[in-house]
């Protein structure tokens, strides 16, 4: 190993960047600051994996929101599941909201080539029913307007305390929906924090715990069914940034 060529050429930085014309407003909350960016990578079995991640955060770090898009491709047939805008948002002492914006060209059954389809689930694990229901119904009340249908899904397989989830999809591409959708989860989660009590000290371990080593799995199997490979180890990376504060 040769100093010179260790300093000049041991590894470059990582030129892997989102076009910013792809970039969706963030909703409208008071006092965020952005407080860094992460790249998380990954390539298994012609399948490349990026994950581009931004924090923010009010200064006194008592509201974090954290911002994902992700493209996950097969490069011999162009079959593609890429997060254009996913989130999660806290505030200190109240529930965590994931907010999954997908949009998609491949069948997660059969792992065939699709026509685009726009994907959207709210998430509100450890939430009470009283936060849950104020929150999905101005969710539905914002997909209603725009004529999007909506549903509640519960998925046997998650813990008692994840609930159930709002969904809203549609078989075409459509961030426009991604967009109505975030800005009202936004506003409906600062009406919830303002409705609801803070729990002090809220133990958020379960949920993470549960998200980055039974979800990192459950969605490395996923990926398989949709002829994608992406390793446990980078979905366990990309859930530990979006759900460790």
């Amino acid at each position: 190993m040769i100093e010179n060529n260790f300093m000049d050429g041991f590894m470059a930085p990582s030129t892997s960047q989102l076009d910013r014309s792809f970039l969706i407003p963030l909703p409208d909350i008071p006092g965020l600051k952005k407080y860094g960016d992460f790249i998380i990578q990954s390539e298994l079995d012609e399948t490349f994996s990026t994950n581009i991640i931004s924090k923010y955060a009010t200064p006194d770090q008592n509201l974090r929101l954290v911002e994902v898009y992700k493209n996950t491709e097969r490069r011999a047939t162009g079959s593609f599941i890429r997060l254009a805008g996913t989130l999660s948002l806290v505030k200190r002492g109240y529930p965590v909201m994931f907010l999954d914006a997908a949009i998609t060209n491949v069948s997660l059954q059969t792992g065939r080539r699709d026509n685009l389809k726009t994907r959207l689930a709210v998430h509100l694990p450890q939430g009470t029913d009283e936060q849950r229901e104020l929150l999905f119904r101005q969710l539905k009340l914002a997909a209603d307007r725009d004529c999007l249908a909506c549903r509640n899904l519960r998925i046997d397989a998650m813990p008692a305390f994840w609930g159930h989830i709002w969904l809203a999809e549609r078989d075409e591409f459509r961030p426009d929906m991604i967009r109505i959708i975030r800005d009202c989860a936004g506003d409906a989660y600062q009406h919830m924090v303002k409705s609801t009590r803070s729990q002090e000290p809220f133990d958020y371990i379960p949920m993470q715990q549960h998200i980055i080593f039974h979800n990192a799995r459950a969605e490395h199997l996923l990926f398989q069914k949709a002829g994608l490979s992406v390793p446990v180890e980078a979905q366990a990376a990309f859930f530990s940034a979006l759900a460790v504060w």
